[in-house]
């Protein structure tokens, strides 16, 4: 039986969307016969002390296990690059699980982020040259680094996908209009903007229904920008609870609505929990981003015709079992054998 380690350094679900990956990833690997373990620092995330602390508990726990194959779920992006090195002189295999791309989110101005952008653009050169396959979840960031690294051989595509089981789809409510925003959202910066800007203007063609948005683990950051585009009166917040109760609140809207950083690079997870609760997608998307290529059937901007909700929601209905993670995570098998 092949051991293998899923290394993530946040490991509560409940509180890090970058933990459900490669927790996921793991208990999908041990279902289908693998000794598989996912590795994280259980005590949160910590300081420099904690982290030095996680990182020799790590190795030490590595030398004991002896795995046959690790995957490297970043970020945070400051260990893939030791960790690569570290197993790739034991001869193990290494697998780099790009959740978030690194050197084409750096946001820093001036010298800062020059600095911050040739050290990015270093380390994730080492680590391809280092690794076995550089897995990464949008075409968009396959063709980044296919640039950066110019050439795409070990480089694959494993979306995200959702967790979801049942999908009831969603359920029209002509005189009720529920807008739900689930996690990060003003924190993805001009594309919020734009989403909001948008959404603003469809609330007020349809001020004649009973509107609602639901704001469900969201930060105050995204509370003060829909106030400032004069939707306060509409919220109804939802405080951060466990991932599963707030898939429950989430089925129970009409239309999801998301923002990413990058559209040319990300989907971001959103989409699919929206699309595994049964959802239409708010559509504020560039009509040639990584998102309209992919999910165009899944989006909704009419909102004063019917029929364009329902074929939306039907199409999310036959279809939602696609998305779903265990979809996706089959192609890591065939890395893996």
């Amino acid at each position: 039986m092949q051991k293998i380690m899923v290394i993530g350094y946040y490991g509560d679900e409940n509180k890090y969307v970058g933990a459900i990956r490669p927790k996921s990833l793991s208990d999908f690997l041990r279902i289908h016969g693998y000794q598989s373990i996912f590795f994280h620092n259980a005590e949160g995330v910590g300081g420099l002390f904690a982290r030095v602390l996680w990182f020799v508990r790590l190795l030490i726990f590595s030398l004991r296990f002896k795995p046959d194959t690790v995957v490297i779920s970043i970020g945070p992006y400051w260990y893939f690059v030791l960790l690569s090195i570290f197993f790739k002189v034991r001869s193990v295999s290494v697998i780099i699980d790009v959740r978030d791309g690194w050197s084409c989110n750096i946001s820093d101005q001036g010298l800062r982020r020059l600095f911050r952008l040739r050290l990015a653009l270093m380390m994730e050169r080492v680590a391809y040259l280092l690794c076995d396959h550089y897995v990464v979840v949008t075409p968009g960031l396959k063709d980044y680094y296919s640039f950066i690294f110019k050439t795409s051989n070990k480089i694959e595509i494993i979306m995200n996908g959702h967790s979801i089981n049942s999908v009831a789809g969603s359920i029209l409510n002509k005189k009720h209009l529920i807008f739900a925003i689930f996690g990060k959202y003003a924190e993805y910066g001009s594309h919020a903007e734009v989403t909001t800007e948008k959404l603003k203007k469809v609330m007020e063609q349809h001020a004649s229904k009973g509107l609602e948005i639901w704001l469900i683990g969201c930060s105050s950051l995204t509370v003060q920008l829909l106030e400032r585009y004069g939707m306060a009166s509409f919220l109804k917040i939802y405080n951060r609870m466990p991932y599963d109760q707030a898939i429950n609140i989430l089925k129970n809207a009409s239309v999801g609505v998301c923002a990413v950083r990058d559209q040319k690079t990300e989907f971001g997870t959103k989409i699919f929990d929206y699309i595994g609760c049964g959802l239409p997608v708010f559509d504020s998307f560039d009509t040639e981003s990584n998102v309209h290529h992919m999910f165009s059937d899944y989006l909704l901007s009419d909102f004063s015709d019917d029929s364009s909700f329902f074929r939306v929601s039907n199409s999310i209905r036959e279809n939602a079992y696609k998305y779903h993670r265990n979809f996706f995570y089959k192609k890591f098998l065939d890395i893996i054998d």
